[in-house]
């Protein structure tokens, strides 16, 4: 999902043999992305899982029966709702910008003015110039028909384009690059009254992927606790307890005379199990009448 991004569908995959079928589902709610954000371990770095802490989608689920709700749904923690649980898929690494920083210096001379931008968002400068957010390119370029495009998913000539409304009303597409372009650029030109530069951005990936699970007993967790408790008990019978088996085979020898052979196994704790036996030994023979049932 991207930013801004509305939807009532998910996409389900079916395989069947060798054939995959997608087909989309209907959703008793829909979900609006209101934020991506990629925290990464090293802020200039790529925005690759080997440079990634974690990844948060957040989104606002409008139910026409229970109202509207927030959600964070980050790498380590799903979201569950309705009996739908909302994992953190993955990314498409095609770089963009959560949060940048403009800088805009003056035509007429003087300091130049900051201006934070979200994605998405809008900003006004102190003379009345409106400043509306339209895309992010990581690596800025003109395509075959003269529009803006990026030639790869890096972050090798960042810039954002704007839509820009003077406070006379008219209306002005701005290129913000995060490189010092000259002035007899087109694109790097003054426009609306300011020089335009892109001093700084948050990276963030163009959109994430997030896969839904239904599960409306909660099976999967029920599952999991019985899983676990029996695993648990399984190990503490196989660890701590014993296993102890003592074979006899009698043989009448006379009317009242029996021979009997005693054979044993114990899988831990052999030293214990042969004083053991030796008891059962001497009870049989008639030199212990009791028998420890330690």
């Amino acid at each position: 999902m991207m930013p801004g991004q509305t939807t009532n569908e998910i996409e389900m995959i079916e395989f069947n043999l060798d054939k995959q079928e997608r087909y989309s589902v209907a959703l008793p709610f829909t979900i609006n992305c209101t934020d991506i954000e990629q925290n990464l371990i090293d802020r200039k770095g790529s925005i690759e899982i080997s440079n990634t802490l974690d990844w948060h989608t957040r989104i606002e689920i409008d139910d026409p029966l229970y109202g509207k709700t927030e959600a964070d749904v980050s790498l380590n923690k799903p979201f569950a709702y309705r009996g739908y649980r909302f994992f953190q898929a993955s990314a498409i690494t095609v770089g963009s910008a959560r949060n940048m920083n403009l800088e805009l210096t003056p035509q007429t001379g003087g300091e130049p003015i900051k201006i934070n931008l979200a994605r998405n968002g809008s900003a006004n400068l102190p003379d009345g110039t409106k400043i509306d957010y339209e895309a992010f390119f990581p690596d800025f370029t003109f395509n075959a028909e003269g529009k803006p495009d990026t030639r790869s998913a890096e972050y090798n000539n960042p810039a954002a384009v704007l839509n820009v409304t003077t406070p006379a009303g008219e209306a002005v597409r701005v290129y913000a690059f995060a490189a010092n372009l000259s002035d007899k650029i087109p694109v790097g030109a003054p426009k609306a009254g300011y020089k335009w530069r892109l001093a700084e951005f948050e990276k963030s990936p163009l959109a994430h992927v997030l896969s839904i699970k239904y599960d409306p007993y909660n099976a999967a967790f029920v599952a999991w606790y019985v899983g676990g408790f029996g695993l648990i008990g399984a190990l503490c019978f196989v660890f701590f307890l014993s296993h102890r088996r003592v074979w006899a085979l009698i043989e009448r020898k006379g009317t009242n005379d029996f021979e009997i052979v005693l054979s044993g196994d114990a899988n831990r704790s052999a030293q214990a199990f042969e004083d053991k036996f030796e008891r059962i030994k001497r009870a049989l023979t008639g030199d212990e009448t009791v028998i420890d049932d330690e």
